[in-house]
């Protein structure tokens, strides 16, 4: 109770200052992370900004409690910026330690990247407002990041296909093991370049990154071509797109 009460009284008054400026590492998986923690009276809160590899459209906005802090769930808390107005976004909850989830576009991110705050309003407890500073820094770093990440994998940025919004949940792909897969604990991912068939080509696929075995990297490519043609890629003179599959 006392935590909660901490929590609360931190979380109504006024915006809170980060502790430290952007961090942005080399990519993981399928992502570009950069984060930066607010300090909550002993407790801690980060903030994860991530921009997706196999889509230059999809963002990622986190906002992590740690430590005792339980600021509850809801089910989709509002966010607004300033001077932006509202995020229009997917959001939900869950995560190890409480957290909320925010996912948005390219013109999402060009808003938040003039945004001088954030303010979440999570229904439970009050809502808080937490102050950005160097966002646009932050986004040209995971922008160079993902730019990088490519140029490792030998694929011509200018030639990948950007899957939209609204359809990465459909091309980042969950599936079951294969039977002829060894089992492995966890989850498993495979991130490949697909290259889409034409007249005069037809398709292929090549493992950017392994699941670990040959059986199922050959499984995520055959799982990547039983999708069929990629939502939007028609009318796109681009000719690649890079696709996660996460066996579990």
């Amino acid at each position: 109770m006392l935590v909660a009460m901490a929590l609360l009284g931190q979380l109504s008054t006024g915006a809170i200052a980060p502790a430290d400026d952007w961090q942005v590492g080399s990519a993981s998986g399928a992502w570009c992370t950069a984060e930066r923690r607010y300090p909550l009276k002993g407790h801690a809160l980060s903030l994860k900004l991530s921009r997706s590899i196999t889509s230059d459209e999809t963002y990622e906005l986190v906002v992590e409690f740690t430590g005792d802090a339980k600021p509850g769930n809801a089910l989709a808390p509002t966010l607004s910026m300033r001077p932006s107005g509202n995020l229009k976004m997917g959001a939900r909850t869950g995560g190890k330690a409480p957290a909320y989830y925010y996912h948005f576009d390219a013109s999402g991110a060009s808003a938040l990247a003039r945004s001088t705050s954030i303010i979440i309003d999570p229904k439970l407890i009050p809502a808080f407002e937490l102050e950005l500073k160097n966002m646009e820094a932050a986004m040209t770093e995971l922008r160079r990041c993902r730019s990088d990440q490519l140029r490792a994998w030998n694929v011509n940025e200018d030639e990948v296909f950007s899957i939209p919004l609204g359809e990465t949940d459909r091309w980042v792909l969950n599936l079951p093991y294969p039977k002829n897969a060894k089992q492995n604990r966890g989850r498993i991912q495979a991130i490949v370049l697909v290259t889409l068939p034409s007249a005069d080509r037809p398709g292929s696929c090549r493992v950017l990154s392994s699941a670990g075995s040959a059986d199922l990297d050959q499984a995520s490519c055959d799982a990547v071509r039983k999708k069929g043609e990629i939502p939007g890629s028609a009318n796109s003179r681009k000719t690649s797109a890079v696709v996660a599959v996460n066996w579990r």
